[in-house]
């Protein structure tokens, strides 16, 4: 079996990767690496999609979202559930980003991308390989 990179990304990396141009979209496209996100984080991508003005894009942005991430969901037995009290004492009062970090925890990745400042903290930084997409394209000789 194939020994892919597992890589975690946030909403705001899947938005910009399937609607603009950029080492998002280069990541999201790269073969080599197992793309891995948050139930939340579909759901908000989902929305942001749905109320987009790329009316022409709408469903092949679904199918993107559909079909290209591995989701780990908070519902199931045995994913990222058990990780939100640490979640929550590293980032208080924000429950979606809460549950964006439990499910970059429970999976630790190799790489966890987000532009989202939240994350950009020594304490979780220590916990977890917090990259941009361009580092990493960097990192794996792409760029």
């Amino acid at each position: 079996m194939e020994n892919k990179i597992k890589v975690f990304v946030d909403t705001n990396i899947i938005i910009t990767g399937i609607f603009f141009s950029g080492y998002e979209v280069l990541l999201i496209n790269l073969s080599g690496i197992k793309l891995f996100t948050a139930d939340v984080c579909i759901e908000e991508a989902r929305k942001v999609v749905e109320r987009s003005s790329f009316e022409e894009y709408v469903s092949i942005a679904l199918e993107k979202l559909e079909n290209t991430f591995v989701v780990l969901n908070a519902e199931k037995e045995g994913d990222y559930s058990e990780f939100l009290p640490q979640a929550k004492l590293l980032i208080p009062n924000k429950p979606n980003d809460q549950k964006v970090l439990a499910a970059a925890l429970y999976l630790n990745p190799d790489y966890f991308v987000s532009r989202d400042g939240d994350f950009d903290k020594k304490n979780i930084k220590q916990l977890l390989n917090i990259k941009t997409a361009e580092e990493i394209l960097y990192e794996l000789g792409v760029i």
